[in-house]
């Protein structure tokens, strides 16, 4: 995966992204035992590869324009957002499109066990 850092050095894009394959949205216990929104996105690179980021605590969930055979994607960021509610810590969307959109608390890259 090849991400590139912001000048302000608060995000990243994510740069070989061609769209998104597949979306897992399920209300889930965290480590508190609480229930939050966690998503998992399954996203295709330039060079056919997969790409499975999975983010916790989301809120704020917003899909636009998905739908058919392609659902391409070409301009996701991550950015770190300053505010003091948890669930909002990272704004990631879709910087030229908004066909996607949401606030998370954190993320993390899934790879498969082997």
């Amino acid at each position: 995966m090849k991400m590139t850092t912001k000048s302000t050095n608060d995000g990243f894009f994510l740069d070989d992204i061609t769209g998104i394959f597949g979306i897992d949205y399920k209300i889930e216990l965290n480590e508190a035992y609480d229930y939050q929104s966690n998503l998992l996105i399954h996203f295709k690179t330039i060079s056919n590869g997969d790409l499975r980021i999975k983010f916790y605590n989301v809120t704020d969930f917003n899909l636009k324009y998905i739908g058919g055979r392609f659902n391409c994607l070409s301009s996701v960021q991550i950015t770190k957002h300053n505010s003091y509610e948890k669930e909002h810590q990272f704004h990631v969307d879709d910087y030229e499109n908004g066909m996607i959109g949401f606030y998370c608390e954190s993320y993390e890259e899934v790879f498969d066990k082997s």
